[in-house]
């Protein structure tokens, strides 16, 4: 049997794709935990079966019927808006409703393109094999496209966009080769068939599951790993043109690297949920540039972000560990937090400490600074000497100046606490109390849960916050 029997016949289609489609869906069904994950990963998987039967050697249709070229096109466009919705989905989107909202319009880009260049180009495309290549070209120009303007960031979406890619490519050098003359080509093609089949849904799964690009394995291999890299345009050597503010002066990642040692720290991060390894440089050995001579265990620091997000970090917590990761060590920067944000350039972790509250993680750091909180923010500092109040105002120092101001000083990320009105005259302390607690019993929030304070430190808080009102002409 030659390479074209073969293809045409129904041991290929849909026969190898549906002992390819049975062997994803045993995957899906033992692999994937989250219900609504695994649900669509088998809808997916009953729609590329569907399609082996009804455009394959088994149809019970007319080739040539009007009714089977539609069928043949809509299961493209099906086949393109699958991959399209993981996207989406993994991109940040959230529900998949959402995801598929946005993925069906993609889905169409291609096609139409494809309608418009056959009515330009009506002689090309007498012959199917020309149709089938030009729109396998016109896919890879709008998936670069895309990876460069909207996935380049995600590294889920990133490297499933790189699997077809590879996918469509195989295609394409398949199609080249055919009309070229060599039947042995149909062999060729039979590859990124069974990606598109099988081997897709298995990867899928894979995503899903993963925890971490470089912990994968399995399908993507050496060939997706290059075209990955080479697309999303990343590397885990990190941006040496990125800068940061040390003190009075600015460095570059560059100039980092050529003088302090990189170190990879692997640990469990408590924003990923799950262990990640980033390639780093220890936080004390860049201070030692800007400040050589100085002891930091008896200094206070503040480190800000660029959005604002600013922590105060007494000098020896910062001595216990913490490392400026400048690059995850499996390639792109995976987003981070409710909004998934970059974290890079640069992103604060620590060696086994884990609990946010006394060892903050800041990402997308700006700059790192011995400063004095009382200095830098005077505005902030309560009148009197009441110890509840002082209490209160060391709480919310720990606590809350990382993301609200007070006066315009502080935080940019939350919201003014002081200005117009103090947040204790609009809101009652019930409310407060509940709100400051778990932010996420009454709405989504960014703002996270603060279960470590006592009802003795929501009252000192509260009456900090309260004692700010006399401030409010300063």
């Amino acid at each position: 049997m030659t390479g074209q029997e073969f293809y045409d016949s129904a041991w290929h289609h849909p026969g190898m794709a549906w002992a390819l489609c049975t062997v994803a869906v045993a995957f899906i069904a033992l692999t994937v935990k989250d219900r609504t994950t695994k649900g669509m990963l088998l809808l997916f998987a009953a729609t590329t079966e569907l399609d082996a039967f009804l455009t394959g050697g088994l149809s019970p249709l007319d080739s040539s019927s009007l009714l089977a070229r539609n069928l043949s096109i809509a299961f493209v466009i099906i086949g393109d808006a699958r991959m399209f919705v993981l996207l989406e989905k993994w991109r940040g989107e959230g529900s998949w409703g959402r995801a598929w909202a946005r993925a069906v319009p993609l889905s169409f880009v291609v096609p139409v393109v494809q309608a418009i260049t056959l009515q330009i180009f009506p002689k090309y495309f007498t012959e199917q094999r020309n149709i089938y290549l030009v729109y396998e070209t016109e896919f890879i120009v709008f998936a670069c496209v895309l990876l460069a303007l909207r996935y380049a960031r995600t590294w889920k979406a990133t490297s499933l966009l790189a699997f077809f890619l590879v996918q469509y490519a195989l295609w394409v050098l398949s199609d080249v080769l055919i009309i070229s003359g060599n039947p042995w080509a149909y062999w060729l093609r039979l590859l990124p068939n069974a990606l598109y089949y099988g081997l897709f849904l298995i990867f899928a799964a894979r995503q899903e599951n993963s925890l971490s690009p470089g912990e994968r394995g399995g399908v993507r291999g050496a060939a997706l790993t290059m075209l990955f890299i080479a697309c999303a345009h990343v590397s885990s050597s990190g941006d040496n043109a990125a800068t940061l503010e040390v003190g009075t002066k600015t460095f570059t990642l560059g100039e980092l690297k050529a003088q302090v040692p990189t170190v990879e720290i692997r640990g469990f991060d408590p924003y990923y949920q799950r262990e990640k390894t980033f390639q780093t440089l220890p936080l004390e050995a860049v201070l030692k540039l800007a400040y050589p001579d100085t002891n930091f265990a008896n200094e206070e620091f503040l480190l800000r972000a660029t959005d604002g997000y600013t922590v105060p970090v007494n000098g020896g917590r910062l001595l216990e560990g913490a490392y400026l990761a400048y690059a995850d060590a499996n390639g792109a920067w995976e987003p981070i937090g409710a909004k998934q944000a970059n974290p890079g350039p640069w992103y604060v972790v620590w060696k086994d400490k884990t609990d946010l509250t006394t060892h903050p993680r800041p990402w997308a750091l700006a700059s790192v600074r011995i400063e004095k909180f009382e200095t830098v923010f005077p505005k902030l500092v309560p009148p009197g000497d009441d110890a509840q109040v002082r209490k209160g105002f060391a709480i919310f120092k720990d606590h809350c100046v990382k993301c609200h101001a007070l006066n315009q000083q502080g935080g940019r990320v939350g919201p003014e606490l002081n200005l117009p009105r103090n947040v204790t005259e609009y809101r009652d302390e019930k409310f407060l109390r509940a709100w400051i607690r778990n932010p996420g019993e009454f709405r989504i929030s960014v703002m996270p849960p603060s279960p470590d304070l006592s009802d003795e430190d929501l009252t000192a808080l509260l009456r900090y916050l309260a004692a700010m009102k006399e401030t409010r002409s300063r």
